[in-house]
């Protein structure tokens, strides 16, 4: 890390805050403009900010991992849900908005009749969803941000001081709080408005990076006979890594639904 990277890091924190603040007013006018901004959106704007969440810290070690170790057919585990995302896009989607839905909990609720039936599948999701999947998701994200902030800050594992019943503090787990505070800072006061406009500042830094990374590895391979060449001389290559379509045997190990 040199000074363009704090400055950069620093920019982001910042402009995180002050576009919470800028956006509490209008988050607070009322629930629909604090989680779904208004249903004013456009669509493009919707979209990025879509693409930025998946563009989290744990994607890329778990494609790299995934692709490394299988193939790039490892891909084919998102790749299946296209079909999905399409429909979603141009038929469900329109159907959720007509409804006024502001959650997953209250379409249940307009869809099925009220009974106990359905009163018991709202707090089944509600708590599965909410609580379970979210902790999961959350915890891979933040244990995927921690590894990379460890490695590109050069961190030692060695804790700072202790605190009664929460253990050893390390400088990993300072910076996981700052950034753990701002996060929930600008979040709480400009609602979706607040997530999607620093979700395009992240989809900028994260796009700009992945391409300028893309153009320096691919000059710099040049020299080692290209990308190709130098994947196949790297430890752990097999002959299905660069295969976009998985072997038979793949598929026959429980992956077919997949493929």
């Amino acid at each position: 890390m040199v000074l363009i990277d704090w400055l950069i890091v620093a920019f982001y924190v910042v402009a995180a805050v002050v576009i919470g603040m800028l956006f509490t007013k209008k988050a607070s006018e009322s629930t629909a403009d604090f989680f779904v901004a208004g249903r004013s959106l456009p669509w493009y704007i919707a979209g990025t900010s879509m693409v930025a969440t998946t563009f989290s810290s744990d994607t890329p070690l778990f494609v790299a991992g995934a692709v490394r170790e299988q193939g790039i057919y490892a891909n084919w585990i998102w790749w299946v849900s296209v079909i999905g995302v399409i429909i979603s896009v141009f038929f469900f989607a329109n159907l959720w908005r007509r409804s006024k839905a502001l959650t997953e909990i209250e379409l249940i609720s307009q869809r099925y009749d009220k009974s106990l039936a359905t009163d018991f599948l709202r707090i089944f999701k509600a708590i599965f969803d909410g609580v379970f999947v979210n902790c999961i998701i959350i915890a891979s994200v933040t244990l995927a941000m921690s590894k990379i902030i460890v490695v590109i800050l050069g961190l030692s594992p060695e804790p700072l001081f202790d605190i009664p019943l929460f253990g050893a503090i390390t400088a990993t787990t300072l910076i996981l709080i700052v950034l753990a505070v701002a996060a929930v800072v600008y979040t709480a006061m400009s609602g979706l408005y607040g997530v999607v406009y620093t979700d395009l500042i992240q989809f900028a830094l994260a796009i700009v990076g992945s391409v300028v990374l893309a153009v320096i590895v691919y000059v710099d391979l040049q020299d080692h006979g290209g990308i190709v060449a130098a994947v196949e001389a790297s430890p752990g290559f097999n002959g299905d890594t660069l295969k976009m379509i998985p072997d038979f045997e793949w598929i026959l190990k429980l992956r077919l639904l997949l493929f």
